[in-house]
């Protein structure tokens, strides 16, 4: 009764484990017995003894298990021992085996090594009397051909001298010749050279006179040369006064290079310097030397001339002259001709001349007059000496190729400057010969000039009458200006307009 209680008690996962306990219990061990015998069993007097006869079979069961195990065990060793056996008699064949290759090898080795040395020492053999059969061969060619080769040299040595000497006997009489075209060749040569000396000669005269001289041996002698400039300026006639003189002030203390008296009385002091940079102590003794003439009355007027360059120190580089209270500056740009320098400085001291007359005087339009007359003249002669220049130099490049280059360098320069100089004469309307203006230039001038006057006066143009209406309102066209202007489809409204 206290086994069911235990089943009762029990929850439902522990009564379904002692059913399949009970179950597997019941198939093991008393699927056999009939339902009396089930009965006895399970009566309660008889509990104990059915506990001890399932204890006896599970002895009975463990014995047999362990006789088993043991019997599983010797069978397994009994196996170990036939299996090692087996092993270590194929392991003894096979190093008996093995055995007997390597020693077959060492035979075969053996074998062939005697081989080896016997064909060795047939080859060799072999190979000495071969090198026996070959030295004797070659010492019985060259015995054999040795007389030939002897005989032969000595033929061949003679032809040779004999041809050495006919072609010796050929090479002197070539050089006696060659000899004497050298001496021809120099002396033709020197001759050359003596004529292109003086060719050279005269070339530097035609460049010193024409350009000027660049190269000086001293300072003395670069200073005489721009103060003889001045000299010839004042002696070949100034536009000014051609009856005006000039003394030599150099030589006095504290003075200037020159001193031109005019014919009216009038003085004018000039200091020159030919150098390419003008320095402030060059200005400032300039400055003493005019405070010193003007203090003793040796000059009324004082000009500070630059031949070599435009800048000078505190005055600027501005090519136009420089005056204020009776003392003027003036820088020339290096590379002119000798014949622009003279004319330049014509011309500025003619307007140092007309600057002070128009200080002085009171008849004004006169002197104007008088002074646009004389910058006509300067710059017609300025302008024809620089065509004259230009012309020769095409000539030349025509008929000299060998100076092309430096001529063709030259021309540029020289059409460079006439440029300027055209633009400087429109732009200050100076009326020189219409010959020397280009038309271009003053196209360009002209143009420029309309538009202003018609912007400035906010002018109308039309195709029919603009003409017309541009010589009524700009006042102070010359002659040459209107001709342009006439002149079929030269100016164009549209370039006026655009």
């Amino acid at each position: 009764m206290n086994n069911e209680k235990i089943f009762t008690d029990s929850n439902e996962n522990i009564k379904k484990f002692i059913i399949s306990l009970g179950c597997s219990v019941y198939l093991k061990y008393f699927i056999h017995h009939d339902e009396k015998s089930l009965i006895s069993l399970l009566n309660s007097e008889k509990n104990d003894n059915m506990t001890q006869i399932l204890e006896e079979r599970i002895v009975r069961l463990k014995e047999t298990l362990q006789k088993s195990s043991m019997d599983h065990d010797k069978e397994i060793k009994e196996n170990k021992i036939s299996e090692s056996q087996k092993i270590q008699k194929i392991e003894e064949k096979k190093d008996l085996e093995i055995f007997e290759l390597k020693k077959d090898f060492e035979n075969e080795k053996k074998n062939f090594k005697e081989k080896e040395n016997n064909f060795e020492k047939k080859i060799n053999c072999e190979i000495e009397n071969v090198k026996k059969l070959y030295e004797k061969i070659i010492s019985e060619n060259e015995k054999k051909y040795s007389e030939k080769i002897n005989s032969f040299h000595e033929n061949e040595e003679n032809k040779i001298n004999s041809r050495i000497s006919v072609v010796n006997s050929l090479h002197q009489k070539d050089l006696e010749k060659k000899d004497l075209e050298i001496l021809n060749i120099q002396q033709n040569s020197q001759k050359d050279i003596d004529n292109l000396k003086e060719k050279l000669t005269i070339q530097k005269e035609i460049n010193d006179k024409f350009i000027g001289k660049r190269e000086f041996n001293n300072n003395t002698e670069k200073g005489d040369y721009g103060e003889n400039i001045i000299d010839e300026v004042v002696n070949s006639g100034l536009e000014c006064d051609k009856c005006a003189d000039i003394d030599d002030s150099s030589r006095e203390g504290g003075s200037g290079d020159r001193i031109i008296t005019f014919s009216n009385g009038l003085k004018l002091m000039i200091e020159v310097k030919n150098k390419g940079i003008i320095e402030k102590s060059d200005r400032e003794q300039f400055e003493d030397h005019v405070k010193k003439d003007f203090e003793l009355n040796k000059s009324n007027l004082a000009l500070f001339v630059s031949l070599r360059t435009q800048q000078i120190p505190k005055i600027g580089n501005r090519p136009i002259l420089h005056f204020r209270k009776n003392v003027g500056y003036y820088g020339l740009k290096d590379g002119r001709t000798k014949d622009e320098v003279v004319c330049r400085l014509n011309e500025i001291i003619s307007e140092m001349y007309y600057k002070y007359e128009d200080l002085n005087s009171k008849n004004d339009n006169k002197n104007e007059k008088n002074m646009d007359n004389d910058k006509k003249d300067i710059y017609n002669q300025l302008l024809g000496n620089l065509f004259l220049q230009q012309n020769d130099i095409k000539q030349r490049i025509r008929k000299n190729d060998s100076e092309k280059n430096e001529l063709e360098n030259k021309l540029k320069k020289i059409i460079n400057e006439i440029n300027s100089l055209q633009t400087e004469i429109l732009v200050k309307k100076i009326d020189v010969d219409d010959k020397y203006k280009d038309e271009k230039i003053c196209k360009s001038l002209l143009i420029k000039d309309i538009k202003e006057v018609i912007q400035k006066e906010n002018i109308i143009l039309k195709k029919h009458n603009y003409k017309k209406i541009i010589k009524e309102k700009c006042i102070g066209l010359n002659n040459y200006e209107i001709n342009l202007l006439d002149r079929k489809n030269f100016i164009k409204l549209d370039e006026i307009l655009s």
